[in-house]
């Protein structure tokens, strides 16, 4: 995780889940978020959300730029028919159970 990051809840998720090892956690994208939203406390999961809307508030206008520069280092999402909103949209969905 980077160090004094606003989202390490997220940074949690790319650097430890959807890296280029993911598919130890499932075939799919899908697959692997269900596997974190499972392994993290219903506080981080809270916190994860959260982050999402901070994230997505301070790039109302540059989303995709922004996701694309801070997590696609090994992973495209886009490549599994994901955009950051699609995405997002997904994890919160599955964060709240």
């Amino acid at each position: 995780m980077r160090e004094n990051s606003p989202y390490p809840n997220l940074d949690l998720l790319f650097d430890g889940y959807l890296n280029q090892d993911y598919e130890l956690f499932g075939e799919k994208i899908g697959d692997v978020l269900r596997v974190y939203c499972k392994e993290i406390t219903p506080s981080m999961r809270q916190s994860a959300i959260l982050e999402m809307e901070k994230f997505k508030a301070s790039h109302i206008d540059d989303l995709e730029e922004a996701f694309e520069l801070a997590y696609e280092r090994e992973i495209s999402i886009k490549s599994h028919g994901y955009t950051a909103e699609s995405f997002f949209d997904e994890l919160c969905r599955l964060l709240r159970g």
